[in-house]
């Protein structure tokens, strides 16, 4: 079934939240582990963070595109947050 585009808008918008939620959380713990694995844990969330900044930049892109590209940055935007939730579901592990 085709989604609306509002919904569709929506559905994005409330996943790249939910990520960003959980990157807050991972900070968080990654407070309480020595000091050694902090430092590669913080390299991954900055990995992550820079990925929510794309998939953030992408969002705005596809909230402005005509109907003309929405087609396209609809599929962008599938592949890029698709590859940031497949990185957080690694580094979550």
């Amino acid at each position: 079934m085709h989604q609306t585009r509002q919904h569709y808008t929506e559905t994005v918008k409330r996943q790249l939240d939910e990520l960003n939620s959980q990157i807050d959380s991972l900070e968080a713990k990654a407070e309480a582990v020595r000091e050694e694995a902090r430092q590669g844990y913080q390299a991954e969330l900055k990995k992550l963070r820079a990925q929510s900044h794309q998939a953030a930049t992408q969002f705005s892109a596809l909230q402005r595109a005509g109907e003309e590209s929405w087609d396209q940055m609809s599929n962008q935007m599938d592949k890029l947050r698709e590859a940031f939730r497949h990185s957080f579901d690694y580094f979550k592990v």
